[in-house]
């Protein structure tokens, strides 16, 4: 199976995520999208923070392979061939959110620019309201779902 790389996703400290396709070499015109692929960044091998951010890389896909599946946790499908021996070459592929948290925000932000009485009252943002409370309520299953399997998530982030 060949990975295809697409367009960054996003960027951070000392990784970087793109979007993923894998092509099945037996099945020439057979192409599955909806994947994520998650590599250290070049420049953060080269800082003096390189020996924890290949370890922290390490960690995250060790963790993200122990976990039983949850509807609100990335699910991991595989890491790249001789990650464990040398992460810093190496790759993990995960599940592709369709929106991030940052991006559903900023939507709805958008949808209700104004916080009026009349506004309050519609039934659209009566609509939102729900919706927000899902979003809360799947973080807090998931934030629960870590805390249950031992784990204490601290990277949480909401857009200013």
């Amino acid at each position: 199976m060949d990975v295809l790389l697409g367009d960054i996703l996003g960027t951070g400290t000392f990784s970087t995520v793109f979007e993923a396709s894998i092509s099945d070499k037996l099945q020439a015109a057979k192409v599955s999208k909806g994947y994520a692929l998650k590599r250290l960044n070049n420049n953060s091998l080269l800082t003096t923070g390189s020996d924890v951010a290949v370890s922290d890389f390490v960690f995250e896909a060790s963790l993200l392979m122990q976990l039983p599946p949850h509807d609100n946790i990335v699910t991991l499908f595989g890491v790249s061939d001789r990650f464990f021996e040398a992460p810093d070459q190496g790759f993990f592929v995960m599940q592709r959110l369709v929106e991030t948290l940052d991006q559903r925000i900023l939507r709805w932000k958008r949808y209700h620019p104004s916080n009026s009485f009349s506004q309050r009252r519609s039934k659209r943002y009566l609509a939102q309201i729900d919706r927000v409370e899902t979003v809360g309520t799947s973080i807090a299953s998931a934030l629960s779902f870590l805390h249950r399997n031992g784990l204490l998530y601290r990277d949480l982030k909401l857009p200013m």
